[in-house]
């Protein structure tokens, strides 16, 4: 059960929800990774310090992503619809303690 559009040569299209995700994920890690350099910055570290610190944070963000993804495949596959249900509830839980801390 996929949301992408088939095209006549057996290709399909992401839909308008799956690019929007995809934006939307997107400016979350990069206003994170904006955030994290604007604080080095203002620390005053060499460039050298600075672009090493960058390019392990770039690493992780699309590291993490991809382990997460990975993570989450396999999960789905041994619980089924429990596994979404679950993922939910642990955002939901997330972002609330986030907006309370």
């Amino acid at each position: 059960m996929s949301d992408m559009t088939p095209l006549a040569l057996g290709t399909a299209l992401p839909s308008f929800s799956q690019i929007l995700a995809l934006l939307l994920m997107a400016a979350a890690l990069g206003t994170d990774a904006m955030s994290l350099a604007i604080g080095i910055g203002l620390r005053g570290v060499s460039r050298r310090e600075g672009l090493r610190t960058c390019v392990v944070i770039g690493l992780f963000h699309v590291i993490m992503p991809l382990i997460g993804t990975w993570a989450g495949g396999l999960l789905s596959r041994l619980t089924g619809d429990i596994a979404r249900a679950a993922g939910a509830v642990i955002v939901a839980i997330i972002g609330i303690r986030m907006l309370w801390g």
